[in-house]
């Protein structure tokens, strides 16, 4: 009788106890299902984020494309005008072509060597590699005004032959005639206010520069080239 009930004691202790496993599984996986659940909540307003984070990416680099496009396509608008409005012919057979690719890249230090070569070409002075003051006089006028024309299209005014007239027509220097300083003379005055100073950035009229100092008396070839009128006026 003893033995029967220890027998079935011990048969619902057992019992109990598999229940108590199957419990505090059942309760565990509950407590890992929990765990999940919160991470996922806490996650989805991060995934909710990055997604739309993503989205505007995505759209912005979409702006991005058809802007480059578009700013592709004014270039490319731009430079058919400037074939149509400055045809590359030239009076003395120079070929103007790489200057114009160079200005409509905005590579203004090339093209201001590329205008010193070709200018010297166009006076027949390539070998000597600088011009003479009487050089201005033959100076192809046709030539002088399409380099220009370049010049100051593609910087949008801001450089070329006419632009830099300009600033040496507005020089003003009183008393220059009877001073002896460099400083108040008019080819320092001018220099100065087209940038060619050093230390100075890059001004108004700054280009084209390499030109000027290959040439002998440069003010005053400044003076007669700049009046050439024979078919083009600056």
């Amino acid at each position: 009788m003893f033995e029967e009930y220890r027998r079935r004691a011990i048969a619902l202790n057992i019992d109990k106890q598999e229940e108590e496993r199957r419990n505090r599984e059942e309760a565990e996986r509950r407590v890992r299902e929990l765990e999940a659940e919160k991470q996922k909540q806490l996650q989805e307003p991060e995934l909710n984020r990055q997604a739309e984070l993503n989205r505007q990416l995505e759209e912005e680099r979409r702006k991005r494309e058809e802007a480059e496009r578009r700013v592709r396509e004014l270039e490319t608008e731009k430079q058919k005008q400037v074939e149509n409005y400055i045809p590359l012919v030239s009076a003395k057979g120079v070929d103007y072509r790489k200057l114009r690719e160079l200005l409509a890249t905005g590579n203004w230090k090339e093209a201001d060597l590329e205008t010193n070569r070709v200018m010297l070409k166009v006076a027949g002075r390539e070998s000597e590699g600088w011009l003479r003051y009487e050089d201005a006089e033959n100076f192809s006028c046709q030539d002088l005004g399409k380099i220009d024309k370049l010049w100051v299209i593609y910087s949008n005014g801001k450089f070329g032959f006419s632009v830099q007239k300009q600033i040496y027509q507005s020089l003003d220097a009183p008393g220059s005639d009877n001073c002896r300083l460099v400083t108040c003379q008019v080819p320092y005055l001018f220099a100065k206010d087209v940038g060619w100073i050093k230390g100075q950035e890059q001004r108004q009229g700054h280009f084209p520069k390499t030109f000027w100092g290959r040439i002998k008396n440069d003010m005053e070839f400044f003076s007669a080239i700049l009046s050439c009128r024979n078919s083009y006026t600056l």
